[in-house]
């Protein structure tokens, strides 16, 4: 259910609470990243993130966390990137 605000500019903006949505984060490259939300009958919609300290959890069982000296990421498992295991010596 959605309601009607006026915005700082003056326009009027139809809004909803975004909570317990499920969506997508997807990285449009240089320019950051937006979320793709999936409606009905396939229909998606894209959101830019204005908000600036959202919760995520991320429930993708392909995601996996990543340390390499310093540096730290988030990316496909190592089993959809074709890495091999090797073992501590």
């Amino acid at each position: 259910m959605s309601d009607l605000y006026k915005l700082t500019n003056g326009k009027i903006a139809e809004v909803e609470s975004a909570q317990n949505l499920k969506c997508m984060l997807l990285s449009s490259g240089s320019n950051g990243f937006f979320i793709r939300v999936q409606g009905k009958g396939n229909v998606f919609e894209d959101f830019d993130i204005a908000h600036c300290d959202m919760n995520i959890m991320i429930i993708d069982t392909l995601a996996s966390i990543y340390r390499l000296d310093d540096k730290k990421w988030i990316d496909h498992s190592p089993d959809v990137l074709g890495l091999k295991m090797v073992s501590y010596s």
